[in-house]
């Protein structure tokens, strides 16, 4: 699941540019997010106009071979062909693979995509880097280190405006450093809400993969992560940086694909069997807890919780509180998603970062401080910072805070579904409107309620059909229905909501 703290860059919402200021063909710095402007800032400092930036640089076939052999991605390249290739043929996109510096080193897909693409030079061997092509999403996935969707006129090169892409980098497992990024090109289905949640599972199980397959640092705890880039794991397996903030391995694709936002008849995610990051019926996230040691009780698999100096409490419709031992502190909707968004980024966000998934538009960087300054005396008040709580800046870091929505993901990732459904109190800060929140929001709901339904555990689904939030759930409702015994006296309720559910529809 999205995760929590995830650094993807959605589209939509216009930011304020320099008043005049844009490409010279009609495109403004104004239209566009704070993303892309900064891309094609860079871009034109590099390529006078857009028209310039053209594929100049193919390599030959021979150096081509020698690129892939040479290249760390080369050993799981089919893992990555099984996982992307046929779904993305299947929907007419083009998957591609590059390395470190924007290269692309495999193109595969739809036949008539991948001949189109080819038009603007989008093959395997040509540079795709920001300084060839401008603003693209393998660029910017790169670039940012982030999960990156770009549409049609966001490129900045003319040859790309037909197209949409969404790509999200590759890391080594070990070091944080970048190897390279997964790319799905076409139409604008390339650029669906619901693709990088797919990239993002590619991404974990290849990582997971390169954990065996490349070698370790001589002291693996001492090789910092490069960048704000949170840990994963697949079930059972060991910590991942994702680069691109939560990441998931998801292998149920009995929704229709829904998960993977390839629609309906998806391929389903393949990994060899008996490797960590192997699907299983539930998503595979495991977020690493930002909390530094301090003095409590150790982590109980029971209840998924972390050593923590406190607990922001950010799920259900109560207000959001900070605990810290016996003590309650009501909090403020903003300090708690800042609390919540920071503990969701252990290796802290920078203050740009923290200001895009805090606030819907734009405002002044002193507008972030001030809100910031005002936490510290909260978590002095509240007794946190004597408790060990700190918030350091550049980037901005949280240490010594779990969040009750991290638990609840904890929970799911071991499969312990009925205790992460009993932990979740209702959706997560349900009257913010910060872009990171909604995020992570809609991605704890998809992914507990994934994995109720494919528990097949009748216990737990009742119980979550017992909740607000599933009140319209037809599925969940069909389900239950599906697993009760024929003589169940709960049988009658399920069926009168679901037949008023379908004449309201109806």
């Amino acid at each position: 699941m999205p995760g929590p703290g995830s650094s993807t860059h959605r589209l939509g919402g216009a930011v304020p540019g320099a008043p005049g200021s844009g490409l010279g063909d009609g495109r403004e710095f104004s239209d566009v997010r704070a993303l892309v402007r900064d891309s094609w800032m860079r871009s034109s400092s590099r390529l006078p106009h857009p028209t310039q930036a053209v594929v100049s640089d193919v390599l030959g076939s021979d150096e081509l071979a020698h690129r892939r052999a040479a290249h760390p991605l080369n050993s799981v390249f089919p893992l990555i062909r099984s996982l992307l290739a046929q779904p993305a043929r299947d929907h007419g996109l083009i998957m591609a693979v590059g390395d470190e510096l924007g290269r692309l080193l495999w193109v595969e897909g739809d036949p008539l995509t991948r001949s189109r693409a080819e038009e603007m030079a989008f093959l395997a061997g040509a540079d795709w880097s920001e300084e060839s092509m401008g603003t693209s999403a393998p660029a910017l996935a790169l670039t940012t280190g982030s999960a990156v969707q770009v549409l049609r006129e966001e490129h900045f090169s003319p040859l790309a405006v037909d197209f949409s892409c969404s790509a999200v980098p590759l890391l080594n497992p070990h070091t944080g450093a970048r190897l390279g990024f997964l790319d799905l090109t076409g139409d604008d289905r390339a650029a669906d809400s619901l693709i990088l949640p797919y990239l993002r599972a590619t991404a974990a199980a290849v990582q997971a993969h390169l954990l065996t397959a490349l070698p370790a640092p001589a002291s693996p705890a001492l090789s910092p992560l490069t960048g704000p880039l949170p840990l994963i794991a697949a079930q059972g397996g060991t910590p991942v940086p994702d680069g691109a903030g939560s990441v998931f391995i998801d292998g149920d694709t009995s929704a229709g694909g829904r998960a993977h936002g390839l629609g309906a008849g998806a391929a389903e995610p393949w990994v060899e069997p008996g490797h960590p990051a192997a699907p299983t019926r539930q998503r595979e996230r495991i977020e690493v807890s930002s909390a530094r040691p301090a003095p409590g009780p150790a982590p109980t698999a029971a209840s998924g919780a972390v050593e923590a100096a406190a607990v922001v409490h950010l799920t259900g419709p109560e207000l959001p509180e900070l605990h810290v031992g016996a003590a309650v502190t009501r909090l403020s909707l903003r300090h708690a998603e800042i609390l919540g968004l920071l503990a969701a980024a252990p290796h802290g966000l920078e203050a740009g970062e923290l200001s895009a998934r805090l606030y819907p538009v734009e405002v002044p960087a002193v507008t972030l401080r001030a809100e910031l300054a005002r936490l510290r005396k909260v978590l002095e008040s509240s007794g946190a910072a004597a408790s060990g709580v700190e918030l350091t800046s550049r980037p901005y870091r949280l240490s010594g805070v779990d969040a009750d929505a991290l638990c609840v993901g904890r929970l799911l990732d071991r499969g312990s579904h009925r205790q992460a459904l009993a932990r979740y109190r209702g959706e997560l800060l349900p009257a913010s409107e910060a872009p990171g929140v909604l995020e992570w929001r809609d991605e704890l709901a998809a992914t507990l309620r994934e994995a109720v339904l494919s528990d097949g555990s009748l216990e737990t689904l009742l119980e979550y059909l017992a909740r607000p939030e599933a009140r319209y759930d037809d599925e969940a409702l069909e389900t239950a229905l599906r697993l009760l015994p024929p003589r169940s006296p709960k049988r009658a309720g399920i069926l009168t909501r679901l037949e008023a559910l379908r004449a309201q529809i109806a």
